[in-house]
């Protein structure tokens, strides 16, 4: 056991040694301190305001640091830290297949499987930690640009709807990005599993993120609008729901015991894989 935390140390000293680790931390604050200017302009302003009087909703009064973070949260993790998680997580076994590195430690008394559960277990390690980053950053400056006050969400495409006073806003805030941290466990779990193949490792994250993008351009079209709730993205964005009054917590329950179900039978994929794997020059 001392052997395994010893080798878990060392992986995660070389994901810190690498700049691309740090590049989605580093990109994740740029692009919400841009969103927060952007929420600024009139024209986008504008734009939330219709949606909340839709609802019933004043924006000056719903409007607050909550809700701008929360829907920096939303954006944040879509454009950005999916992105870098699927990228690192492709790096841990296609670069050091490339880089020779896997063979150099496979020279070593070590066996394989505690090799993958390591590699794993930084995967998913690292996609936690940029979640709760993302998350902590988003609602710093939300509340920065727009001050505190209550939380309001309403989102018509994933019949998003939910106004809450602040107590429970921030309570609702971090559900939503415990929940979505979940989520981004899938993103880093298919990375990880396609960088265990013969691939390089931007192929890898290249074709995690296809999965997505093509799941989620059927399941917005016209014809599929019945059979929706059944696609992956469906229940990758089921974080949404945290922000939903009442919870929803049976639907939530669903999206979330189908999404530990892929993942278990995607990383059993990724064992069969690596342990199949030749790592020859």
């Amino acid at each position: 056991m001392r052997s395994f935390f010893t080798q878990l140390r060392w992986e995660l000293r070389k994901l810190g040694a690498r700049p691309r680790t740090w590049l989605g931390f580093g990109a994740a604050v740029v692009w919400q301190l841009a969103g927060a200017l952007v929420l600024r302009l009139p024209a986008v302003r504008a734009g939330i305001a219709t949606q909340f009087h839709r609802a019933g909703l004043t924006f000056a009064e719903n409007f607050t640091g909550l809700s701008a973070a929360a829907y920096m949260l939303a954006n944040t993790i879509t454009l950005v830290g999916s992105v870098f998680i699927a990228l690192v997580a492709a790096d841990l076994v296609a670069q050091e297949r490339e880089e020779g590195t896997l063979r150099m430690i496979f020279s070593r008394p070590v066996t394989r499987g505690r090799i993958w559960v390591v590699k794993l277990l930084v995967a998913l390690g690292y996609a936690l930690g940029l979640t709760w980053f993302i998350g902590f950053c988003g609602l710093a400056i939300g509340l920065i640009a727009e001050g505190p006050g209550r939380l309001a969400m309403v989102g018509y495409k994933e019949s998003v709807f939910g106004v809450f006073e602040w107590e429970e806003g921030v309570g609702r805030y971090w559900l939503a990005v415990l929940l979505v941290s979940l989520s981004e466990c899938t993103v880093a779990l298919l990375a990880f599993a396609f960088s265990c193949g013969r691939v390089k490792p931007a192929a890898a994250a290249a074709l995690a993120l296809s999965v997505f993008i093509a799941d989620d351009t059927v399941r917005n079209l016209p014809s599929m609008q019945s059979v929706r709730h059944h696609f992956l993205v469906t229940r990758v964005i089921a974080w949404v729901g945290a922000f939903n009054d009442p919870l929803h917590l049976a639907r939530m329950r669903r999206c979330y015991s189908d999404l530990a179900i892929f993942d278990a039978a995607v990383a059993g994929a990724a064992w069969l894989v690596f342990r199949r794997s030749e790592f020859k020059p």
